[in-house]
């Protein structure tokens, strides 16, 4: 028995993340039963990342065995046409088998992944035939390994298995974006905006662009810099709605300007990945984006809005 081809795709009727092995296997019809399949599925580095569990038959024919002479044994053999069936493996993946193959992924050039499928056969055949009967045993079962490579190439992961699996969506988990209907009609423009620079964030996530991720995360903080009244005089009446809040829930004077100048230096910060100059006109590369540093700041935006829209809701 031996696999003619083999496929990849997601689960999309399972609530886990969960990928389909599809196989073609040919095998000699009359001459073996197969019983069962096994594996694993590998990362590309080799490590494990799931088990491989049999999941779906393409019919539910039957198999027998044929009992032959030896010469009828050879003669069918010389002139049989391979036979094949269909068969589905699950792989279930965790969050951190997930992590792993995009972490693998985005160490490629070309950002594709090659996964590794190892396989465990196990076949029923004869021991016998109708002219020698000497052995102990009259069937047996056979043990035999495949490996298999499936390579997927980046337009493909990003089209047909990025967002399934739900890459850049495991931090939504807790985080999540507030409901539009709790804000008021005077923050409900603002809010809009801010949550269209997160939408974006997000779906580059999930498309593992960490570039574009940065490049909105900069665009958030630019549009929640409500301390920066000199340069956006526009920003004064959000800032002044905010001081109020703020101060009502007990922050400081002195708390407050650490708050506005925190957003104001996570705005700059993200501005180093976008800007090839520095505040002085200065040449400057900018900083390598990793899957890490987009996580991040994904996390601070969503966070910092939850936080501010609970107490603008909360009001006076």
């Amino acid at each position: 028995m031996r696999i003619k081809k083999a496929n990849l795709k997601v689960d999309k009727y399972n609530v886990n993340p969960t990928l389909i092995v599809e196989l073609n296997f040919e095998y000699e019809r009359g001459l073996e039963i197969p019983i069962s399949v096994s594996g694993r599925l590998n990362n590309q580095d080799g490590r494990a990342i799931a088990e491989l569990n049999e999941n779906k038959l393409s019919s539910d024919r039957d198999f027998g065995l044929k009992l032959y002479n030896r010469n009828q044994k050879e003669k069918y053999k010389k002139g049989r046409i391979e036979d094949s069936f269909y068969l589905e493996l699950s792989a279930h993946l965790s969050p951190l088998s997930v992590n792993a193959i995009e972490n693998r992924r985005n160490q490629n050039a070309d950002k594709s992944i090659t996964l590794h499928i190892e396989l465990l056969f196990k076949t029923m055949v004869l021991e016998v035939d109708q002219t020698n009967s000497e052995y102990h045993d009259f069937v047996k079962v056979k043990k035999q390994r495949q490996n298999h490579n499936i390579k997927i190439g980046h337009s493909e992961w990003i089209n047909n298995f990025s967002e399934s699996l739900g890459i850049g969506k495991f931090i939504l988990v807790e985080l999540r974006i507030p409901d539009k209907e709790f804000v008021s009609d005077f923050w409900r423009d603002k809010y809009a905006e801010l949550v269209n620079n997160l939408e974006k964030m997000e779906s580059s996530l999930r498309a593992g662009d960490w570039e574009k991720t940065m490049i909105h995360g900069r665009k958030y903080f630019e549009n929640f810099k409500f301390g920066d009244v000199k340069s956006k005089p526009a920003n004064k009446k959000f800032k002044e709605e905010l001081d109020k809040v703020l101060l009502y829930q007990n922050y400081s004077e002195s708390a407050i300007k650490n708050f506005y100048d925190g957003v104001r230096n996570f705005f700059d910060f993200t501005s180093k990945y976008v800007h090839e100059q520095d505040t002085k006109g200065y040449p400057q590369s900018p900083p390598l984006v990793t899957l890490e540093d987009s996580y991040f700041i994904y996390n601070l935006a969503i966070g910092l809005l939850n936080m501010i829209t609970k107490k603008i809701v909360r009001g006076l």
